[in-house]
């Protein structure tokens, strides 16, 4: 009996924890109309930073439908903080196809394709502040169709 508690009290302290660590600090979603990403339109996220000396996750997320052509998603990014202490660039690129032209995640029941990039581990902010996220897709398409949604978020 004793053992079945101990068991039931790890159990629970195991559940706390990880529901505290995977809280969201900050999250933005954009959706597309049909026409998708515009290639000369960056989407801003803007969110304040309290605690310099805190490690972030940075992610991504996109949703994606049939008419996604490409075989990988490629991503610009830009950081400000609005002071000129921290404003760096940088890419990354999201594999979303195999060579055979499938995509590489399920679509869920309304045919829809989600791909997630944690792009930057454990981020620390330099000074504590407002800091903006600013992201471009890459390709060479002006307007880039088969993406429904994007979501950047912290934790």
């Amino acid at each position: 009996m004793r053992r079945k508690i101990s068991f039931f009290l790890l159990t629970i302290t195991l559940f706390g924890f990880a529901a505290c660590t995977n809280s969201l600090f900050f999250e933005k979603e954009i959706v597309f109309t049909k026409k998708g990403w515009n290639r000369f339109r960056p989407e801003e996220f803007q969110f304040e930073i309290k605690d310099a000396d805190k490690r972030y996750n940075i992610s991504f997320e996109v949703k994606l439908n049939d008419s996604f052509r490409h075989f990988s998603l490629p991503i610009y990014y830009s950081i400000d903080d609005g002071s000129g202490v921290e404003n760096r660039s940088g890419r990354f690129s999201m594999r979303i196809k195999d060579l055979e032209e499938n995509f590489l995640n399920p679509a869920d029941k309304n045919g829809i394709y989600t791909f997630e990039q944690n792009f930057q581990a454990n981020k620390k902010f330099n000074t504590p502040g407002t800091y903006t996220y600013k992201l471009e897709q890459g390709t060479s398409n002006y307007d880039l169709e088969g993406v429904v949604s994007i979501r950047f978020f912290v934790n």
